[in-house]
């Protein structure tokens, strides 16, 4: 169990320091090294104190660092479901690199993308308890060429027009939130928390406390999406798709089920964010693109723009088709 004076300072410089930071300020070494210093040694199975029998007792730990260290609630609770999902039951302190290795290729359904979401987390922890060993066991996993969809404009305003749920309120939400992530080019999961207050003059203004990154930006949309979630506006405080779930799942669900309709690729909630991106970087160049996304140009090349076919670079360079 975490040392409940520890678990108090932890608590204390989350809420006073840690969630409440501007953009890029980083936390006062003072209060860091007074504060979250993480021992973890505590952990290695060659100290006098022997790691917990149950995980729990390191997660809550691993948790608390993460939140100090400003990951966002979504990257949290995925790191978290994939410990459980790949570890289970098995003590931490069993865990030999023949174990781990065993571990994730008993998983023989993922796909390649979760897979190496799932190696990234499991990575990130060991080396938090000091396990190099294990995190250099688990397997370097890189993007497979064609592991990402794309989708045209067209076809994500199609889908956004598709939609449907089990009311027509409802429905009508669901096609505003999707017709959002696809002209913002934000997060699925930053755009279901924006509340009122954050939209306004054609504008969505997200915080640095909502953002994976934890910086602050400001996206515009169009005066014509504007208007149409402007009709709907309620009190500043309330979330702008208050009915939209909070379950990713169900809302994968639904964006599959409207794929499925207009026979388009299936793919995830980030497929709008990708698409979105190669689409303004190819009408407007990779300034335009990075700061849409909110991150930095090599980051946009590296994870959201599509590359271009030959065939492409043939009739940009040269007019030929």
């Amino acid at each position: 169990m975490i040392d409940p004076k520890r678990l108090e300072a932890y608590a204390d410089l989350i809420v006073k320091k840690g969630l409440n930071l501007d953009a890029g300020q980083p936390v006062p070494d003072e209060l860091m090294a007074k504060l979250v210093t993480v021992d973890t040694a505590r952990f290695t199975t060659n100290d006098t104190e022997a790691p917990p029998a149950s995980p729990n007792g390191i997660l809550e730990k691993w948790e608390v660092d993460m939140r100090v260290h400003g990951f966002s609630e979504v990257t949290i609770n995925n790191y978290l479901k994939s410990f459980r999902i790949v570890i289970g039951d098995v003590p931490i302190a069993s865990l030999t690199t023949e174990k781990v290795r065993d571990l994730i290729s008993a998983k023989v359904k993922l796909s390649n993308n979760t897979r190496r979401f799932y190696c990234n987390a499991l990575r990130h922890l060991f080396r938090f308890i000091g396990r190099e060993d294990l995190a250099k066991a688990l397997p370097n996993i890189k993007p497979v060429e064609g592991d990402h969809v794309y989708w045209s404009y067209e076809d994500m305003y199609d889908i956004c027009c598709t939609v449907q749920s089990d009311t027509p309120e409802r429905t009508e939400q669901y096609r505003l939130y999707f017709l959002t992530l696809l002209e913002s080019g934000a997060r699925n999961s930053e755009l279901r928390e924006i509340r009122w207050k954050d939209l306004d003059n054609a504008m969505i203004r997200f915080s640095a406390g909502s953002t994976k990154m934890r910086r602050a930006r400001t996206v515009p949309i169009s005066w014509r999406l504007y208007g149409e979630l402007d009709v709907i506006r309620k009190d500043p405080e309330e979330y702008v798709f208050n009915l939209v779930s909070k379950n990713p799942t169900r809302r994968y669900k639904i964006l599959q089920k409207a794929c499925k309709r207009l026979g388009l690729p299936q793919s995830g909630l980030h497929c709008f964010r990708r698409s979105r991106a190669t689409e303004i970087y190819r009408r407007c160049g990779i300034k335009v693109a990075a700061q849409l996304l909110g991150d930095s140009e090599t980051v946009a090349l590296k994870h959201y723009i599509e590359e271009v076919g030959v065939e492409q670079i043939r009739k940009e360079v040269y007019g030929e088709g």
